[in-house]
């Protein structure tokens, strides 16, 4: 009955006003935004070393190369083959290497998960000192972080000015 009212007086009734626009970082995109500059970090520190270690294993380093990688000759796959080579010394002892890795891989994720699952186990129930018992599986946590906060402050300390 209103907007009859005011349609005879001439008045038009308006459109329900839309919501305001939101910025692109408000709905929900910032935080990808801001991983963009832990991405960067990741492949400078990471990734192009890992690529140019590969880049260099195609080269025949020797002592006399060293200095000036740039400089040694192409090599190949040769480098490759010799390594997967299992019935020479460099493929056995790369095999053996292997061997050792996942056996040594094994042993330490099996007693991990076997302390790990018992600790949780048995911290669970209550019981006097339970509080002390998980603040102490906490410190392996912990000391990395105090150990680098530390580190820091004695880099960043100021001197004096005399």
């Amino acid at each position: 009955m209103v907007d009859t009212i005011r349609v005879e007086q001439g008045v038009t009734p308006s459109a329900p006003s839309s919501p305001p626009k939101r910025r692109w970082w408000r709905r929900g995109s910032l935080p990808y935004v801001l991983l963009i500059p832990a991405i960067a970090l990741e492949l400078l520190i990471h990734i192009v070393p890992m690529l140019a270690g590969v880049g260099i294993s195609f080269l025949q380093l020797t002592l006399f190369y060293l200095r000036n990688w740039r400089a040694a000759p192409f090599a190949g796959f040769s480098n490759y083959a010799v390594a997967v080579n299992f019935s020479s010394a460099t493929g056995q002892a790369l095999l053996h290497s292997f061997t050792v890795t996942i056996i040594y891989t094994l042993i330490v994720l099996a007693g991990a998960w076997l302390f790990g699952m018992a600790a949780a186990v048995l911290t669970q129930r209550a019981f006097r000192g339970r509080g002390a018992v998980r603040t102490l599986f906490l410190i392996p946590y912990a000391l990395p972080v105090f150990a680098s906060v530390i580190t820091w402050n004695f880099m960043l300390q100021r001197t004096p000015a005399w």
